[in-house]
């Protein structure tokens, strides 16, 4: 090899030219398979203590020697707290019978069997269960609740319960109940007076001036006592007395209207100051019979309410009125539209009627001439079959025209009367 080394003790084989083995083994001198001529490093094998049995726990297969640590396998229960047949001297978890507390007696209500260690068993008796209190301690008279409740029942049973039904249990009351099994409020039958309008009311026949420890039941009308009626005195004066007042406010009404009021003559100055002119001579001053300084020149005297009372007034007056003429111009405007689209539509009708003139006069010229011409061929010579040609052509000429002229006239009438009718609604 080319890379060959004199001073090399010991072959690697990555370092030649061309790798290779030479002469490999184990070098080290502790080993047991120690090899002094080796040349390159190769695998020892070391003296190892441990288990050499393969079928005990803790083989180990690289031990070179046995130092009885073997442990070999015990099949049983190793669960010391959980299971009932633990077993100390066990490596290998099997067979384990784990502790089941359960009620073993198959009689028992709560009977389990798979239990294997016996615990409290609750024993079947058979009674009604629902329960006679909505609360623990506290009894209450609800319906629907068991009057036999047995608390040392465990298995329910509704056909056994007596339940509660609270109702009258005399039979000679108005409201007896054949079904109620506890006593509850009876009334009795007891005659007497049930009109709210009546001096003795909620009395009975016997007695109304004690109290009454049971209600009356029964409403007879004839123990029924009414207030009197008032005397005819009394309807009398009361009547005088509403004349004298009546009179007496007439009276005052007169003598308040004789004289003139203050408001009266401030509302009539406040009309003046608007602009309307009414009542003017209420504005010169005039004297007051009745004031205090008689002879002396009084001006009425204003209230200022009563002016912005009358100010409001004028002025939602005023407002209703521009409203009221905006509506109204609004509606003859409507009304002219409207009578311009009615003449618009009749001139349109002229118009239809002239053309459906002319197109009869059309037709009827050539029907004419069809005619004449028909006449002439079945004639007997040649001159007078254009005669009656020539006249019947002439004939439906004349027709034509005539029934063109009377179509112009009458739809010339009817523009003037359609033209002249806008005019005169407008000038209306």
């Amino acid at each position: 090899d080319p890379f060959f080394s004199v001073d090399a003790l010991v072959h690697l084989p990555h370092d030649c030219y061309t790798p290779s083995a030479y002469f490999p083994g184990c070098m080290m001198s502790a080993a047991l398979n120690f090899d002094p001529s080796a040349a390159q490093p190769g695998p020892c094998v070391f003296a190892l203590y441990g288990c050499k049995s393969s079928s005990a726990l803790n083989y180990n297969p690289e031990a070179t020697h046995a130092d009885g640590s073997c442990v070999e396998p015990r099949q049983g229960c190793t669960l010391a707290a959980e299971a009932l047949n633990y077993d100390p001297t066990a490596n290998v978890l099997n067979g384990c019978k784990l502790a089941r507390p359960g009620c073993t007696d198959r009689t028992a209500l709560n009977f389990d069997p798979l239990a294997n260690v016996p615990s409290e068993c609750v024993p079947r008796k058979v009674g009604c269960m629902v329960p006679a209190a909505l609360q623990s301690g506290k009894r209450a008279s609800v319906e629907g609740m068991a009057l036999n409740f047995d608390q040392n029942a465990t298995v329910n049973n509704v056909s056994l319960c007596q339940l509660r039904h609270k109702g009258c249990m005399l039979s000679s009351a108005l409201n007896y109940d054949s079904h109620a099994n506890t006593p509850g409020v009876c009334y009795e039958r007891l005659d007497g007076c049930l009109d709210r309008h009546a001096l003795n009311f909620n009395c009975s026949v016997s007695k109304c001036s004690e109290p009454l420890t049971k209600r009356v039941t029964h409403h007879m009308s004839s123990t029924c006592r009414y207030p009197p009626p008032p005397p005819i005195a009394l309807i009398v004066g009361l009547s005088l007395g509403g004349l004298v007042i009546s009179l007496a406010i007439s009276s005052c009404c007169v003598w308040y209207c004789k004289r003139r009021s203050a408001k009266v003559d401030a509302a009539n100055l406040y009309v003046y100051l608007s602009g309307i002119r009414v009542r003017a001579a209420s504005l010169s001053p005039r004297r007051d019979k009745y004031s205090p300084s008689k002879g002396k020149e009084v001006y009425p005297s204003i209230s200022v309410r009563k002016l912005v009372h009358l100010e409001r007034e004028l002025a939602r007056a005023s407002r209703q009125h521009a409203e009221l003429e905006q509506s109204n111009r609004q509606l003859q405007s409507n009304e002219t539209r409207l009578q311009d689209d009615l003449h618009q539509m009749e001139a349109d009708l002229v118009n239809a009627r002239e053309e459906l003139a002319l197109q009869a006069a059309a037709a009827t010229a050539t029907a004419d001439a069809a005619a004449a011409s028909a006449a002439a061929r079945t004639s007997a010579t040649p001159a007078a079959a254009t005669a009656a040609a020539s006249a019947a052509a002439a004939t439906a000429t004349e027709a034509s025209t005539a029934a063109a002229a009377e179509a112009s006239a009458t739809t010339a009438a009817e523009r003037r009367a359609v033209t002249e009718s806008p005019r005169l609604a407008r000038g209306t």
